[in-house]
């Protein structure tokens, strides 16, 4: 449900979020996609979620 929700710019970051709590290993490559996005703050949630994933 969350993973669908990252096409939406307004919660996106949000989502990130909420899947680096989740540890989700499932979601790394649909992450991954947003390590250069146009929003820096987007682009940090990316990196931190995909460093405590650990992809």
């Amino acid at each position: 449900m969350l993973v669908n929700l990252l096409d939406d710019e307004d919660v996106t970051a949000h989502v990130i979020s909420s899947l680096r709590k989740l540890k989700s290993k499932k979601s790394a490559s649909k992450i991954s996609k947003f390590l250069n996005h146009k929003n820096p703050w987007i682009r940090k949630e990316a990196k931190k979620a995909l460093d405590k994933i650990g992809y």
